[in-house]
C-alpha cells in the first residue's frame, strides 16, 4: 500500500475539496442561497395572502402587486446570483500556489506534511474525520483539511484500502463521523 505522495497543488482541485468539507461540516450551501432566492417571493405571496383575507383589491393593490412580481423576478435574476457569488467567494493567494508541489508520508503515528516552505506533522488523534470520494480524500482536521487528489491513487481500490488503512489509525468517534462516497463536489 502506498502511504507516500507528492503532487502539484492545483486549484481547481482545491475548489472541489472546499464544496465536499462544506456539505460534510455544514449541511448543503444551497440553503443559504434558496433562501435568499426565495424571501421576495414568500414576501409577495404575504402580500398577496393579506390583500386576499381583507378582501381589498384596489387598483392600488393590483399595481403593487405587479411591481411585487417585477422585485421578484429581478432579485431572483441579478440580486440573488451576486449574494451567492458573494458568499462563495474563494479564498486570495490561491493562484500563486499553483503548482507547487505538496507532500504527504503517511505513517503509524501520523503523516508528515512538506511544502516548498512549510514542514509539518499531523498526529492522527488531531483527525477529526476522513471523507472520502471518487474525486479525493480529505484528511479533517476541524473546519480545515488535508486533501488527497484521486489522481495520486492508482485504482478505486488503491484509495479504498489507503482509506481503511487511515481509518483504523483514528479515534472510533472520529471513524464514524467519516463518510465515504457520499459527498460529490460537482453534484
Amino acid at each position: 500500500m502506498q502511504t507516500r505522495f507528492t503532487y502539484d497543488y492545483r486549484r481547481a482541485e482545491l475548489a472541489g475539496s472546499a464544496k465536499v468539507l462544506n456539505r460534510a461540516l455544514y449541511g448543503s450551501g444551497r440553503t443559504v442561497y434558496l433562501l435568499l432566492a426565495t424571501f421576495p417571493a414568500f414576501v409577495l405571496l404575504g402580500f398577496i395572502a393579506v390583500g386576499a383575507y381583507s378582501g381589498w383589491w384596489g387598483d392600488w393593490y393590483l399595481a403593487a402587486m405587479l411591481y411585487g412580481c417585477a422585485f421578484v423576478l429581478i432579485y431572483s435574476r441579478f440580486a440573488a446570483p451576486a449574494i451567492r457569488k458573494r458568499l462563495m467567494k474563494p479564498p486570495t493567494g490561491q493562484a500563486a500556489l499553483e503548482g507547487r508541489e505538496i507532500g504527504y508520508d503517511f505513517g503509524d503515528d501520523g503523516y508528515r506534511i512538506t511544502t516548498q516552505y512549510f514542514e509539518g506533522f499531523q498526529k492522527w488523534a488531531g483527525v477529526d474525520r476522513i471523507i472520502e470520494t471518487p474525486e479525493m480524500v480529505l484528511i479533517v482536521l476541524g473546519a480545515n483539511a488535508h486533501f488527497l487528489p484521486g489522481r495520486l491513487f492508482a485504482s478505486d481500490k488503491d484509495r479504498r484500502t489507503f482509506v481503511d488503512w487511515a481509518l483504523q489509525k483514528i479515534h472510533p468517534e472520529a471513524r464514524a463521523r467519516s463518510l465515504t462516497g457520499e459527498i460529490s463536489p460537482t453534484a
